[in-house]
């Protein structure tokens, strides 16, 4: 991977360290030299202990390969981090001790939305920086001080109905819901609007999962006849929602969201040519993607996954942002949140207006029980 150097002109000396167990690729700076404290919060225990490896992974990458690649900069930032089990009470404790008994200048955040609720809360009230790797809840970013490396719910809807509109050509569309999921509600609303808006015609909205059995629904969705049918549901769902819909006579092609994305999807066989929204897969050919990919499989021997790539574009973030700020100070941090450039393994980004960073997203195709890239889509302000 090229060399990332931070603004020239900066020269404070900065050093990286994780404060925890598994911290030893990167060496502990003295507590005096230390100028910028970024407290790292995630499940390192629990349910979601695995992901929440994969995350801190690609947190560890990122601050090693700025500390290789920047030898100068040697003993001024520590990186602490914080367990927080995925639950929200343990996720508001670690926040709390480490702004106020840490000192951290800046959070990134965790991996369950849950659980940033609880960060974001304390991130408010104490206003200190949160970034947040994956924060898919609009109300998350709605906080003066969070920003979010993952598109939230309702920009992932729209960017399907750009999809769906510019690249597929489909101007029928049916809209089916997880009514188990508040996010699944997010992202069809903001689906339907936007493909309203962009010239298509929307047919009804369903719900899966409520009280009306899945036949009469897709049934009622065949009688509609679309060409497109959005379904914002978990992979868990897909291939039975698949099967009983070809069964009803939905020929139309189905497009899902970041719930498709996950490694079980093809347990139960191949799903034909869909489409889903990602926020990386390690089989995309872009550069930047595939420089990534090398490093962590050399790194820790197995190929990343999308909270690994989160956690790194996120750590990232986090230093450029006192490079380019020469503060640790929020209102400085903020400002060069609100305004400058950041980099990303799918090139450089910026947050837009909603504190949503901004880059080239992965819509995925399922062909052949795998999942291969069909195009990327950007959603501007």
């Amino acid at each position: 991977m090229k060399a990332w150097n931070p603004t020239p002109y900066w020269a404070i000396l900065i050093a990286c360290f994780v404060c925890s167990a598994s911290s030893s690729l990167i060496a502990k700076p003295a507590k005096d030299h230390v100028l910028y404290r970024i407290g790292f919060i995630h499940p390192r225990s629990g349910p979601l202990a695995s992901y929440g490896n994969s995350l801190s992974q690609g947190v560890k990458l990122g601050l090693t390969q700025f500390r290789s690649e920047n030898p100068q900069l040697a003993e001024k930032v520590a990186l602490i981090a914080a367990d927080d089990r995925g639950l929200a009470s343990e996720a508001e404790k670690a926040a709390l001790r480490l702004v106020q008994q840490q000192k951290a200048d800046i959070l990134i955040g965790s991996l369950s939305n849950v659980a940033n609720q609880a960060i974001a809360a304390v991130s408010s009230k104490t206003n200190v920086i949160l970034l947040l790797p994956r924060g898919t809840e609009d109300d998350l970013t709605a906080y003066p001080y969070v920003y979010s490396m993952s598109a939230t719910d309702k920009r992932q809807g729209r960017m399907l109905s750009q999809f769906a509109l510019k690249s597929l050509r489909r101007d029928r569309a049916a809209v089916l819901v997880d009514a188990r999921s508040p996010d699944s509600e997010v992202i069809g609303k903001s689906f339907a609007e936007a493909f309203t808006q962009g010239g298509g015609q929307m047919l009804g909205q369903w719900s899966e999962g409520g009280s009306e059995e899945l036949k009469s629904v897709l049934t009622k969705i065949a009688s509609a006849q679309p060409n497109i049918v959005v379904f914002p549901g978990s992979y868990r769902g897909v291939p039975n929602i698949l099967t009983e819909a070809r069964k009803a006579g939905v020929k139309a092609t189905f497009v899902g969201g970041d719930g498709w994305d996950h490694v079980d999807l093809y347990k139960q066989g191949d799903l034909g040519s869909q489409y889903y929204f990602s926020y990386f897969h390690n089989n995309d050919p872009q550069a930047g993607v595939q420089s990534f990919v090398t490093e962590y499989e050399t790194t820790f021997g197995q190929k990343p996954d999308v909270f690994a790539a989160l956690g790194y574009d996120a750590v990232r973030s986090a230093l450029q942002a006192f490079v380019i700020a020469k503060s640790a100070q929020t209102p400085n941090l903020q400002k060069t949140f609100e305004g400058a450039r950041f980099p990303s393994i799918y090139g450089a980004g910026h947050f837009g207006k909603d504190h949503v960073f901004l880059r080239p997203y992965p819509v995925m195709i399922t062909t052949g029980g795998q999942a291969r890239l069909m195009s990327r889509v950007v959603l501007d302000e």
